[in-house]
């Protein structure tokens, strides 16, 4: 079975035993890696040749949403063929997402957080950011904050929508004229910048990439009064699937409280309630996670609000 990403943890000892204790053990699970453009136009070049290899899409939702509105995934009605997504006994924080067309689900395996990341050596607790406003408001932060890109379908475009939906252009306007140093970095390296002290503060900050540093480095992050957002994996099967079935068995395993421990090895949070923790980062209890925007939202003003802050930041 190919899978069009990392099944993060599948290598594990934790996701191995249990995927071999359910039976599944001969069935191989092959990841490929690369950036959504570089995913995309392999998924492309088998939907127009028809030379499928590609099984399984197990991406961010903006990724997922371009390959439906193209026609490479499957309406395999996931509630229909995934028992777990009809089990009352599993509880979540927040519930899974079912596309009302019956193209993918979401919520239900695995997630990044992203707050705001501060190097606790460069920033006094006084001056930590309570708010997403701060940001844009305190002028302490002029020119000491790195930001991910605010025009890409990265997670700093992702940012970008968010807060567009949240507080509008001006909101984004006040958060430019602050001058955050732009990176078209990952978010995983901008944390670790500041975590070697680099930067005092980057945003949004990928949580697992703390979650992970050794005790005692010098690096937080922080919840703001609003909330996180989360990036989750919206689970899409390809057109031309040479191993379906098998793709099935692998998304309702990753939902399992076996799969999920090892999603939390690694520093990734999961929404299934009753699954160990390792960071106090990864409890959800009590803490708020800010909504995604809405596919058809998306499709509509990505492309113009994507130009606005390239505009914006004068990229």
């Amino acid at each position: 079975m190919v899978v069009y990403n990392d099944i993060v943890g599948h290598e594990s000892k934790t996701f191995q035993d249990a995927w071999k204790a359910a039976g599944y053990g001969d069935i191989k699970i092959e990841c490929v890696l690369g950036r959504f453009a570089d995913l995309y136009a392999r998924a492309e070049v088998e939907q127009v040749t028809k030379k499928y290899v590609g099984d399984l899409w197990p991406n961010p939702a903006t990724s997922t949403w371009t390959l439906k509105s193209d026609g490479f995934t499957v309406q395999y009605n996931p509630k229909d063929v995934l028992p777990t997504l009809n089990d009352p006994s599993v509880k979540w924080f927040s519930p899974p997402y079912i596309d009302p067309d019956g193209y993918y689900f979401a919520d239900a395996t695995d997630s990044a957080l992203y707050g705001i990341i501060v190097n606790t050596d460069l920033v006094p607790p006084d001056k930590y950011p309570k708010s997403w406003m701060d940001l844009a408001t305190d002028p302490y932060w002029k020119g000491k904050m790195l930001q991910n890109h605010p025009a890409s379908l990265r997670i700093g475009g992702w940012w970008t929508l968010i807060m567009h939906q949240m507080y509008g252009d001006e909101y984004l306007d006040k958060v430019a004229a602050q001058d955050p140093i732009v990176t078209t970095e990952g978010a995983g390296e901008q944390a670790l910048y500041v975590c070697r002290g680099e930067y005092a503060l980057t945003f949004p900050g990928r949580g697992d990439t703390v979650m992970l540093m050794p005790p005692g480095t010098p690096c937080k992050l922080l919840f703001p009064d609003e909330g996180v957002f989360a990036v989750t994996t919206y689970n899409s099967l390809l057109n031309g699937a040479p191993h379906p079935n098998a793709a099935l068995v692998l998304m309702e395993f990753l939902m399992s409280q076996e799969a999920q421990r090892s999603y939390v090895e690694v520093g990734r949070t999961v929404f299934r309630v009753g699954v160990p923790t390792l960071y106090p980062e990864q409890d959800l209890t009590g803490k708020k996670i800010i909504p995604l925007f809405e596919e058809g939202w998306f499709l509509e003003n990505s492309n113009r609000l994507f130009e606005e802050a390239a505009k914006r930041y004068d990229l």
